[in-house]
């Protein structure tokens, strides 16, 4: 079975086993997708843009994008059909989802504003896909546009649990943020930074250490590490 096979196969509970699966962290999908979409907003700002989210699964960031982004046009895009139906039915207001494989998508050259990509690179298991992937979505990001990417991480001990129970990331592979960087980088992205995410887990007994992670999150070993680049004009 291959991966889209995969996620055709866990569209219907793909939200409901990622969330038992993240239970062990005290959070659940929805409380770290909004994270990860404060952070967009932190450095685009609520503004008319086009966005693109690369990977979107069954749609679940949608409804995030869309209660922080008032303006936007969003663009969600998966290679599984199932999971796209799921999207679909969501019914969320402007909100454009298609089946696209990443190696060509159906937009035009610098088409978007912005580029979202979250936890989706794992399931990409060659290294000549990601490159070929990573260099069609700077064709479609416009000069000056920038991309978020976000990928579990390899160097974190809690990350590589998680992914071994979840069932439909046991084939998966694990990208350092290092090399994630350089593959960036051979596309032709300019890397802004990159910083560490979720270091310590959510359960309240936890919040006194989790003010430490805007300290921590210059060392890229959290659970999750983020990437911000972009297309020089």
């Amino acid at each position: 079975m291959n991966e889209t096979e995969e996620f055709d196969k866990f569209a219907n509970n793909y939200d409901a086993v990622l969330d038992k699966e993240l239970s062990i962290t005290g959070a659940d999908g929805s409380y770290f997708l909004e994270y990860k979409v404060k952070e967009v907003l932190e450095y685009e700002g609520n503004r008319p843009i086009k966005l693109l989210d690369f990977g979107c699964s069954t749609g679940r960031s949608a409804d995030c994008f869309e209660k922080y982004f008032s303006q936007m046009e969003y663009h969600g895009v998966d290679c599984s059909s199932e999971s796209i139906k799921v999207a679909q039915d969501r019914n969320i207001q402007g909100a454009d989802f298609i089946v696209a494989n990443g190696e060509s998508l159906p937009f035009e050259n610098d088409f978007f504003d912005v580029i979202y990509c979250a936890n989706t690179f794992h399931h990409i298991i060659e290294d000549s896909l990601k490159d070929k992937i990573l260099r069609e979505l700077y064709r479609v990001l416009k000069p000056g546009g920038s991309l978020y990417f976000f990928e579990c991480n390899p160097l974190n001990l809690g990350a590589q649990i998680i992914m071994k129970l979840c069932p439909f990331d046991r084939n998966a592979k694990m990208i350092t943020p290092f090399f994630m960087q350089k593959c960036l980088q051979k596309a032709g992205f300019c890397v802004l930074f990159m910083k560490g995410l979720f270091y310590f887990p959510r359960f309240k007994v936890f919040s006194v250490f989790t003010s430490l992670e805007n300290t921590l999150k210059k060392y890229p070993l959290g659970a999750q590490y983020f990437i911000r680049a972009k297309k020089e004009k």
